[in-house]
């Protein structure tokens, strides 16, 4: 049994391999630092019917060093608490879940104050004891980033997590290169995070978001198995904003939700083993049954050459492999020739 939950339930909607696919705009830092941007693609996200939107919550000094270049560009994109109280307001005017995309102790914290519905750490928190050990405490759905990351630190990680008593985690392939190279994205990964860790899996795609292939490259990641897409957006990919290679815009967001969703049609829900209303006419129209090869008499004995494997396309019948339940039987009453044969037509 695995140590981590199959079906994770995030507000009112379920992620789970049977599921239907759940949808993330990655709003990341495209908002470069402008609260009035931010609130617009919160409001992009909303009409694309996404179910989160997430947001990159920092501190730039629980983040980097000071002397680093990282450093001044973090100031720039950084909201305060407060203004991110407020862009969380704005969200919760709507059916839309909130992801806090923490990259340091002190935005995880924020998040907890803000009512976050889930907490997403990055690759580089993969092996945050501190922020790992929170995450397991408070049990939020956990997001767990595994870009750049081994097998052995995703497995580090993991141990960490639920020995600290965490069990509401799915792990998010994606390759950490922006756009990335499409024989980079490597979806298949996904599969084995999947089975060696036995959780819940995603995928973030990060290829370049002007070409056809991102708007259905998570057709690909959905078939391999993906319970969760994410997906970065932007206002306007010209204006070359943080990560902006990567992203959609609005009118391709939406696009993409709708395609994503018609797949999850085609992929099904529930239990898909049962046969359906067009599995059912087909098998009557085309399964072989157990028919008379000639006329048989009230009393005569059924053997192998008095009957016949054949099409009937009338009324479900015998199939060739049940022959021996009436092998060596007699007939309960006259049977003409081409009639199915069904078990209660014998004795």
């Amino acid at each position: 049994m695995s140590r981590f939950e199959n079906t994770i339930v995030i507000r009112d909607k379920t992620i789970s391999s049977t599921s239907r696919p759940y949808i993330i705009a990655e709003m990341a830092c495209a908002h470069d630092g402008d609260l009035d941007k931010a609130k617009r693609l919160v409001d992009s996200a909303v009409e694309a019917e996404a179910d989160a939107v997430q947001f990159e919550i920092l501190d730039p000094d629980d983040n980097v060093v000071p002397d680093s270049e990282m450093y001044q560009i973090l100031k720039k994109l950084y909201f305060t608490p407060d203004q991110w109280a407020e862009l969380t307001e704005h969200a919760r005017q709507f059916d839309i879940a909130i992801f806090n995309f923490a990259y340091d102790p002190v935005s995880l914290e924020l998040g907890f104050e803000l009512k976050v519905d889930v907490v997403k750490l990055n690759s580089s928190d993969l092996l945050h004891t501190d922020m790992l050990q929170r995450c397991a405490e408070v049990g939020l759905p956990l997001s767990m980033g595994t870009g750049g990351s081994t097998l052995e630190e995703i497995a580090t990680a993991l141990d960490f997590y639920s020995g600290h008593g965490g069990a509401n985690v799915f792990l998010m392939q994606g390759v950490q290169s922006f756009p990335t190279l499409n024989e980079y994205a490597r979806i298949r990964r996904m599969g084995i995070l999947r089975d060696t860790f036995e959780c819940v899996v995603g995928y973030a795609d990060h290829t370049a978001g002007h070409t056809d292939l991102a708007k259905i490259i998570d057709l690909v990641a959905l078939g391999a198995g993906a319970c969760v897409l994410e997906k970065h957006i932007t206002w306007d990919r010209s204006e070359k904003g943080i990560d902006h290679e990567s992203a959609l815009e609005p009118a391709e967001l939406k696009h993409y939700v709708a395609l994503i969703r018609e797949a999850q049609v085609v992929l099904g829900e529930g239990d898909v083993t049962a046969l359906i209303e067009p599995d059912q006419k087909y098998r009557l129209f085309q399964k072989k049954t157990i028919v008379a090869a000639q006329d048989i008499a009230a009393d005569e004995v059924i053997t192998r050459e008095k009957v016949r494997f054949l099409r009937n396309m009338r009324v479900p019948g015998v199939p060739p492999t049940q022959f021996n339940l009436l092998d060596g039987k007699s007939a309960a009453r006259a049977i003409s020739k081409y009639d199915q044969i069904q078990l209660d037509d014998v004795t």
